[in-house]
């Protein structure tokens, strides 16, 4: 289980419905959801420097106005090295485009390229690959 973790969606819908899915599967003790990447960097720079309000894990809507998904992840690399705790970064977004792919696989902090909507399979997946790199790491 993962202590905090972050939705950056501009959908108020995709937000609800992958909230009320990690909450159902126990996935993280504590969801903050975000309608836009701006409103999630403002967070970190205010808790930068409190390990336990910046999450370990972000759900990031790559498709967003004003500032893409990619924009956000360009934007906290710069951010990163005040932080006091980095962040695994999978992408959400419901494209085809293959660029898109690429684009995120060069993202060295993106784990994960997943297709929207987030399904409790997935979070199943996800939290047994987790477990499965807790115990190779004991």
């Amino acid at each position: 289980m993962f202590d905090l973790v972050f939705i950056i969606d501009d959908s108020p819908l995709e937000r609800l419905i992958s909230e009320m899915l990690i909450r159902r599967a126990a996935f993280a003790r504590q969801v903050l959801c975000f309608s836009s990447g701006q409103e999630a960097l403002d967070h970190l720079e205010l808790n930068a420097a409190i390990p336990e309000n910046l999450p370990e894990l972000i759900f990031l809507d790559i498709q967003m106005p004003l500032m893409t998904g990619f924009d956000f992840l360009d934007r906290y690399l710069r951010l990163q090295s005040q932080l006091t705790r980095s962040s695994v970064f999978y992408i959400m977004s419901s494209t085809l485009n293959d660029e898109d792919f690429t684009t995120a696989r060069n993202y060295k902090i993106v784990d994960k390229f997943l297709p929207k909507p987030l399904t409790a399979e997935m979070l199943d997946e996800l939290s047994a690959a987790r477990e499965k790199e807790n115990r190779a790491a004991e």
